[in-house]
């Protein structure tokens, strides 16, 4: 997977995603609403095997003018070369982790929180406020 960023703009807010990486998974898994039939069905017009299906981790970061937003912070720093770019990718548009105000999470699955903390497990962002939906919190 490449290390890749993505720009757009939402009226005058500077934004990008970010690839922090994939990992393939279990349609079983990722989409459990559907029949069995339904779901092979869907996948096969995708042309997704069953056992193949991709997850990417995108975290979004927002340049509000007044405020740099962070909306999840991806894998976090890990020993395998295909995941944890958020650092990298946010130094190549010239974002340290210091200049991050609010760091919204939107849920608590590991690969949207990991990067909140650096290596030491102490906060990364450290002038940042954080967001997240109090359920998951809870």
């Amino acid at each position: 997977m490449s290390k890749t960023l993505y720009p757009f703009s939402v009226g005058n807010f500077r934004c990008f995603t970010f690839s922090d990486g994939m990992l393939y998974g279990n349609a079983e898994r990722f989409f459990v609403g559907p029949t069995d039939e339904e779901r092979a069905e869907a996948l096969k017009k995708a042309v997704i095997e069953p056992d193949k299906v991709p997850s990417y981790f995108t975290p979004v970061f927002i340049d509000t003018g007044t405020h740099k937003v962070l909306i999840d912070t991806g894998i976090g720093v890990v020993d395998d070369p295909d995941y944890g770019f958020l650092l990298e990718n946010l130094s190549s548009i010239n974002v340290q982790p210091d200049d991050i105000d609010i760091v919204v999470n939107t849920h608590a699955h590991s690969d949207h929180i990991s990067a909140n903390v650096d290596e030491r497990n102490l906060p990364r962002f450290t002038n940042a406020r954080y967001i997240i939906h109090q359920a998951e919190w809870d």
